[in-house]
């Protein structure tokens, strides 16, 4: 009998794939580790100023996964600048590294570091590692091997990132049925479902989100002495404003009869506080009295709690124009 009988496979589970980009970065880590004894191996993710560990394979330096470190502080910071090289076996021989703050809180006697990049080409994190002496010469001969370890997890990151834009596109047409007639913008129905789902992608993403609560000041005085339809054209006309000026990524949603909210994604304080200036700025142009409240998610609070922070920022605001 010539046929060719089927191979059979046992354990095919060891062969599994990962179920996420942060276990595909652990079994990245957890090889490079086996391969190349640094005490630590990690996967960051650079938003702002924030340099936030997402994976770490950790053997004596204490840094655990969601550790937020200064980005400008960093040794991959100086790598990306082209400041230096990506593998320094003698990281005191670099200047640029030689003289970064982070030195100053744990010792780095040798580093490697690798761009983690989005399909666009811009900056998403890095693969690195450090340890605390110098290290062999011969470590440097690694470099296309880990170089390959980087941008398989940049695919894998990429194809992540697309995944969850085709299923924002679903979620977005889901959504179309939770429009607020009156302004254009989503309803509190639209706004809750949002935010469920931005706050699983800040989790899964180490994302930083925020939540700015705009509550217009004199909208029952304007229906009672001008009536319903002039309280309409204000409500419109905020919203106008709104859309003018958010990112089209961003929501914008109509949650009480005079209260709308915004949901600012991939955001810093920095740049929240300055699209809160620019509300402020258009609508006393517009002659729209309103009080502008914000917060902002960080890896140790909700969108839910942020939603209850930025509302009483609000009313703060609302407090002082009333003791004026």
């Amino acid at each position: 009998n010539n046929k060719t009988m089927p191979v059979s496979y046992q354990n095919l589970e060891q062969f599994n794939p990962y179920s996420s980009f942060h276990e595909s970065a652990m079994g990245v880590l957890q090889v490079l580790r086996a391969r190349l004894q640094f005490d630590l191996w990690m996967v960051t993710r650079t938003v702002g100023d924030d340099w936030i560990v997402l994976a770490a394979e950790d053997h004596g330096y204490n840094v655990r996964d969601g550790d937020i470190f200064a980005w400008s502080d960093s040794f991959c910071y100086r790598m990306t600048q082209g400041l230096g090289p990506n593998i320094a076996v003698n990281s005191d021989k670099i200047p640029a590294y030689a003289c970064a703050p982070i030195g100053d809180q744990v010792r780095i006697g040798a580093y490697i570091g690798i761009p983690l990049v989005h399909s666009d080409g811009s900056l998403y994190g890095t693969l690195c590692a450090i340890h605390p002496t110098p290290l062999p010469a011969s470590i440097e001969s690694e470099f296309e091997f880990i170089k390959s370890q980087a941008r398989l997890l940049s695919t894998l990151l990429s194809a992540e990132y697309q995944k969850d834009a085709v299923a924002s596109e679903l979620e977005l047409e889901k959504r179309n049925s939770k429009i607020d007639e009156l302004t254009g913008v989503y309803n509190r129905r639209g706004w809750n479902d949002f935010l469920r789902v931005e706050e699983e992608r800040c989790i899964r993403y180490e994302s930083t989100a925020a939540i700015v609560i705009i509550d217009l000041d004199d909208l029952k005085k304007i229906n009672d002495t001008h009536g319903h339809h002039e309280g309409d054209h204000l409500l419109k006309n905020t919203a106008n404003c709104l859309k003018s000026i958010v990112r089209s990524f961003d929501l914008i949603c109509r949650i009480g009869g005079d209260e709308f909210a915004i949901l600012v994604v991939e955001t810093s304080e920095e740049a929240t506080n300055h699209l809160v200036e620019r509300i402020d700025n258009r609508l006393r142009l517009e002659n729209i009295a309103a009080s502008v409240g914000w917060a902002i998610r960080n890896g140790g609070n909700s969108l839910a709690e942020v939603m209850v922070l930025a509302d009483q920022n609000m009313y703060a605001v609302k407090s002082v124009k009333k003791q004026q």
